[in-house]
């Protein structure tokens, strides 16, 4: 059997255990992924009007799939791949938010430079104010919101979007005679994988609890029980599951993104 194959193999095994090894942790996670993207995508549950949010539902499946991968990735045991896929969910998630009260905003940037380095750097640059326009609205409109994002992009930033020998610790275990087992695998204490499935489960729950109320704020559509009943209750697991991941850190200095 080949590398890719075996590799496949075992981590088909880790998704099949998920729910044994982690219980709630990877319950919820499981949940809040499908009602994210198998309910709350629907055009006849959340919006009448394809065309005026056609900008959002495409970032909103862009999405959907990064948080999705960023789930994969950490039952898997890929730490820094799942914050990577997260990082690019929160950018996206705060765009999407942004075109349901702004559909008339260009979201693709074109123009009619040849020079494909000129080209490049004109778009970067409109991308880059147009996040910074994002960001200051996001604040001002949802500051509670905003706050959980920036928080968290922050300390992925800090922690694990750059190359770090503490990361590369994580795949070695050292043996008695100074000889090393090496795992393609991370080698992360369950506390830290459970938290990360937490975070990402948070995420989710933070962005529908955004998109919903800046859809209502917006008038795209009435409020609706059946989505607030919902949310109330992923907002009672999210905090059960929080409250839980707090004890297990209380008296740990080393964790990497603090709750």
């Amino acid at each position: 059997m080949g590398f890719f194959e075996n590799i496949s193999r075992l981590e088909h095994e880790l998704i099949i255990e998920a729910e044994l090894s982690h219980g709630d942790y990877f319950l919820y996670l499981q949940e809040i992924s499908e009602y994210f993207g198998d309910y709350f995508l629907k055009e006849d549950n959340f919006f009448n009007n394809v065309e005026e949010v056609y900008n959002f539902k495409v970032l909103y499946m862009k999405l959907d799939k990064m948080l999705k991968l960023a789930g994969l990735s950490i039952i898997r045991l890929h730490m820094n791949q799942a914050y990577m896929d997260l990082r690019n969910a929160l950018e996206l998630g705060c765009l999407a938010a942004y075109s349901l009260v702004f559909p008339e905003t260009e979201f693709v940037f074109s123009n009619q430079k040849s020079n494909i380095d000129e080209l490049q750097k004109d778009r970067q640059y409109k991308e880059k104010k147009l996040k910074e326009k994002v960001y200051k609205w996001l604040a001002e409109s949802f500051p509670e919101h905003s706050k959980v994002i920036k928080h968290n992009k922050d300390l992925i930033n800090q922690n694990v979007a750059h190359g770090n020998a503490f990361d590369a610790h994580s795949l070695i275990e050292k043996l008695d005679d100074n000889q090393f087992i090496f795992s393609f695998h991370d080698r992360y204490h369950p506390k830290y994988i459970r938290k990360t499935m937490w975070i990402i489960s948070n995420t989710m729950f933070t962005f529908m609890h955004l998109f919903y109320n800046a859809a209502v704020s917006n008038k795209l559509i009435i409020k609706n029980n059946e989505i607030e009943i919902k949310l109330t209750a992923f907002l009672q697991t999210d905090m059960k599951i929080r409250s839980e991941i707090k004890n297990m850190f209380i008296s740990d200095d080393e964790s990497q993104l603090r709750v």
